[in-house]
């Protein structure tokens, strides 16, 4: 407990949880945020491809928003590591905070999981595999889990259960929809055009 009090009551802080200044908890609240949007907001784009969305997108052309990914996770990282700190001696006693912590373990282990995918998928008209798939799918609940618990853990009691009720709810409309979509979009299904395909159709019309 003594180092708890030590982390919560050491100069940088309390800078950080008592200082108006914009360049304290508003500022590194806003920098986790983005690092949210980098590493949660990406990976779930790769995922949508996975489970079926935007078919013709190559797996191949994926690989490039891995970084994004990791970049996000340093960020958050460091940033939350700060926003810790800061009241070590609530978060660091919260059952939920372990909870959001082995949610994003396990939410980092799909999404290398999906990156070793996206390196195996050489070939553009490379399919998804059904490990992938399930893999896709488990994320979403991973983030789900660390998102809820992550806004359960940062409020009061009351108003974090509101909060996580929210975001589950906001999370199951937005599947719903997404599903709608893969449902009806036209061409949702059809499979990726394969180059030489692609070429011999050209010359096809050419000749005609």
């Amino acid at each position: 407990m003594e180092l708890l009090e030590a982390l919560t009551n050491n100069a940088l802080s309390i800078w950080l949880r008592e200082s108006t200044s914009i360049f304290a908890y508003p500022t590194l609240i806003a920098i986790h945020t983005i690092g949210m949007a980098f590493l949660v907001g990406t990976s779930c784009g790769v995922a949508l491809r996975m489970i079926g969305f935007a078919p013709d997108l190559p797996l191949s052309s994926l690989a490039g928003f891995f970084r994004l990914m990791w970049l996000g996770l340093v960020i958050n990282a460091i940033s939350g590591a700060l926003l810790v700190m800061q009241d070590a001696t609530t978060f660091l006693t919260m059952p939920t905070f372990y909870l959001k912590l082995l949610a994003i373990a396990a939410a980092m282990t799909l999404v290398r999981l999906l990156q070793r995918s996206v390196r195996a998928a050489t070939d553009a008209s490379a399919g998804v595999t059904p490990g992938a798939r399930a893999a896709a799918f488990a994320l979403f609940g991973a983030w789900l889990i660390a998102v809820t618990a992550g806004r359960v853990t940062a409020y009061a009691s009351w108003v974090g259960i509101e909060t996580a009720v929210a975001v589950v709810t906001v999370t199951a409309v937005l599947l719903v929809a997404g599903f709608v979509v893969v449902r009806v979009w036209p061409g949702a299904h059809r499979p990726p055009v394969r180059r030489a395909d692609a070429r011999a159709r050209a010359a096809t019309l050419a000749k005609h």
